[in-house]
């Protein structure tokens, strides 16, 4: 609600304020956007690179790198991810540990929040081992029949 100030500037009255964990939701999402739009650019670099081709190996050893980096990359995005699910459980304590303390349904949100993130990023991660997984099956094809890595 808007209450005119002693100055005439309106004052605008805020409800509560979101627990601070929402931002941890927020971040989480926005590292899954990264990651998934990371592992969309790996897609086409792992497709290329198990095709036989008459590249040099200069060539060859830059697509690995680059390969590489982009999935070390997505490796510490997810590593990020955990950390921050990890500290809503903190901010929990953080927040029992005060005067006014936090009630049992606002724990069970957080409890909840950290159910459902952990949820997207375990889906996400096992899209990309089975990425993964297949990339490395089909160099492992490739070099078995005398293609080069």
């Amino acid at each position: 609600m808007a209450a005119g100030g002693e100055d005439g500037d309106a004052i605008i009255e805020m409800g509560a304020l979101p627990p601070r964990w929402a931002d941890v939701q927020d971040e989480v999402i926005e590292l899954l956007e990264s990651i998934q739009r990371n592992m969309k650019r790996l897609d086409p670099m792992h497709a290329k690179h198990v095709l036989p081709g008459f590249e040099d190996d200069a060539v060859k050893k830059r697509e690995e790198r680059e390969i590489e980096g982009l999935t070390q990359e997505i490796t510490r995005g997810f590593q990020t991810c955990q950390r921050h699910i990890k500290r809503v459980e903190a901010m929990v304590k953080q927040e029992k540990q005060k005067p006014k303390g936090i009630n049992r349904g606002e724990e069970t949100m957080a409890h909840n929040l950290q159910i459902s993130l952990a949820t997207k990023v375990g889906d996400v991660s096992a899209i990309f081992r089975k990425k993964q997984s297949n990339y490395l099956k089909s160099m492992s094809y490739g070099e078995g029949r005398g293609f080069e890595s």
